[in-house]
């Protein structure tokens, strides 16, 4: 179930393989684009479905002047992280720019590679208007060498000098020396209650005492360096898929340490079969907010179309429709759908398939209208554009719909 090992964002290699400079051109190679996005791309079979141009972002606001919005879901998406111009395309399509956009990173980092993070990774994407919703690994000694001791190892303050190199990035980040204030997701450590981790307890000798005791300790290093919940929202993220002999309770941190609750599941039948959403997810959510009262977060979702060796996009289309129905029942907050293709095709734009194709320019794609018809609900919202933190207090914070 390890997705991370090909993302451009794990082990270091993106933002440091192509260099600061490079990595921010592929993200903001658009830019005019970004600005001017409204213009948007030709789609078949459905032309007249397709979104109305909105006018240009105005010059920023201020905090204080900025209104409320109604809504109940942050739209979100992962998508492949050297593709700017992909991801630019998406939002022109789906009529609305992300509210959060995802990416993985991994802990074990030089200094040289630390010191350009925040730039050449993070700023990307507020300059592109979405808050980063970073899924942080502690995968201290990469993916293959960190030890399953590694929840001890970090408790026990171990790599509190690498883990104050990335509050430290953190920091600065979050509070540039000039311009509005920066925000922030940290989903740290999730999917501990499976086994395909160094920091579940598959392995033996790690506790879910350990892990609490880990997440508490990198949540203190990094708010040390003057960082508030108007900067960053922790995140704590279990798997759909439970393979812990230990209760998902025992590994929870505490109100203290974390902001939302997150859940990751796919819909996929290596996976545990095609499913419905409420299916896939309802268990794991009822166990969740029986620990907690936090915002709930989908941080990884998505579908293949692909059932007893056959590909079938509609089926996979209807499964889109009723998963965003299954947010708004369930009230969760926020979901970031994994744009990706590997496992399978888990794209609902720019992947091998879809239930319509987009002409953007000279490139064609391959989509799914039931998505872009799911996040044109004024339920649904994406950044905040006319605010300079991207979302108000209360949408970051997840007081959405109250």
């Amino acid at each position: 179930m390890n997705r991370r090992t090909f993302l451009g964002l794990s082990g270091g290699t993106l933002g440091v393989a192509l260099g600061g400079t490079e990595l921010y051109r592929l993200l903001t190679s658009e830019d005019d684009a970004v600005r001017e996005r409204r213009q948007v791309p030709t789609t078949t079979p459905t032309p007249t479905e397709e979104p109305s141009p909105t006018a240009e972002t105005p010059p920023e606001a201020t905090p204080q002047s900025v209104e409320t919005r109604t809504g109940r879901l942050l739209l979100g998406v992962t998508p492949e992280t050297r593709t700017g111009k992909r991801l630019t395309a998406l939002e022109r399509w789906q009529g609305k720019d992300n509210a959060v956009v995802g990416l993985f990173l991994d802990v074990g980092r030089s200094d040289g590679e630390l010191l350009a993070l925040g730039e050449s990774v993070l700023t990307p994407i507020w300059d592109h208007g979405s808050v980063p919703h970073v899924i942080w690994q502690p995968f201290v000694a990469g993916q293959e060498d960190t030890p399953a001791t590694v929840p001890q190892d970090i408790a026990a303050g171990r790599h509190d000098r690498l883990f104050e190199r990335w509050a430290s990035v953190f920091g600065r980040w979050c509070r540039p020396e000039s311009g509005p204030e920066r925000r922030l997701y940290l989903n740290f450590a999730p999917e501990m209650n499976g086994d395909w981790v160094p920091w579940d307890t598959s392995a033996g000798g790690t506790t879910a005492a350990d892990y609490v005791a880990m997440y508490r300790r990198v949540h203190d290093i990094v708010m040390a360096r003057g960082l508030t919940d108007e900067h960053v929202q922790w995140v704590w993220a279990v798997n759909h898929v439970g393979r812990s002999a230990e209760p998902l309770a025992a590994f929870y941190p505490g109100d203290d340490y974390v902001d939302w609750c997150g859940v990751h599941g796919y819909n996929f039948p290596k996976w545990g079969g095609w499913a419905p959403p409420e299916q896939i997810y309802g268990p794991t959510l009822d166990a969740v907010r029986a620990i907690t009262d936090n915002p709930v977060v989908v941080s990884e979702y998505g579908s293949s179309s692909v059932l007893d060796g056959t590909a079938d996009p509609t089926r996979k289309g209807r499964w889109i429709r009723d998963v965003f129905a299954y947010f708004e029942a369930s009230d969760v907050r926020m979901a970031l759908w994994f744009n990706h293709e590997k496992e399978t095709d888990w794209a609902v734009f720019g992947g091998s398939r879809g239930t319509e194709t987009v002409r953007d320019g000279t490139t064609t794609y391959h989509a799914y209208r039931e998505y872009r018809e799911a996040v044109a609900s004024e339920d649904v919202l994406g950044s905040y554009s006319d605010h300079p933190r991207r979302l108000t207090t209360e949408e970051f914070h997840g007081d959405l719909g109250e």
